[in-house]
Order: C-alpha cells, then structure tokens, then sequence
C-alpha cells in the first residue's frame, strides 16, 4: 500500500465493491499514516471518485431514468451528484463525436 499514490488509495476506499473488504481497511490505514493537507486531500478524492463514477456511468445502460451514485468516504452527496453530473457531460461529448451530422453530409454533397 505504500507504493500506491493517495488518489489510488482513495480509489481503493471508495470503491462500492470494496465496502467490507480488508484491503479497504489497509488503505485507510496508510492514507490516515500520511501527512496529507486537506486541500490535497479532497482534490484526489474528487479525481478517484471521478474515475470511479465514469466507470460506472460506461457499465450502466443509460438509458436508464437514473444513474445509482456510490457514497464516497471523502465527499458529501452534493459534491458525489455534482461529480456524477460532470462525468455524465463528459460522457454525452465523447458519445456525440460519433454521432451522424446530416448537415454536414450535406454540404459536403453538394460541394
């Protein structure tokens, strides 16, 4: 656990699948053993749980009526929705670069 970077351990705790798990334990642990400012702190809560949320968004059917947000240990439910919202944009821009652009083909027929 030592080797891993704070954001790692983060992952590792808030990680819906490792709620009772040992290596959850541990990795608190190590990151209460560490001398982190706040700051750092809740900036690599946000990026860990950025991944995490954007990982379960890419496993969701979206087309679903709601995402399931996971509790983090870091962040509260306002910060957790407002990661989820922003990795739900991130989602829909990488989704609308392989949309079809009808105008486009257009013009580009009559050129």
């Amino acid at each position: 656990m030592r080797d891993l970077s704070d954001r790692q351990l983060i992952e590792i705790i808030d990680r819906p699948e490792n709620i009772d798990a040992e290596k959850r334990k541990e990795a608190l642990d190590e990151l209460n053993a560490r001398d982190i400012p706040l700051g750092v702190l809740k900036e690599a809560a946000v990026m860990a749980n950025e991944s995490i949320a954007y990982g379960r968004i890419l496993q969701d059917p979206i087309a679903e009526d709601s995402v399931e947000i996971h509790e983090s240990y870091f962040l509260n439910t306002d910060e957790m929705r407002q990661v989820y919202i922003d990795q739900l944009e991130k989602y829909m821009r990488y989704k609308d670069q392989f949309r079809y652009d009808v105008w486009a083909y257009a013009i580009g027929g009559i050129l």
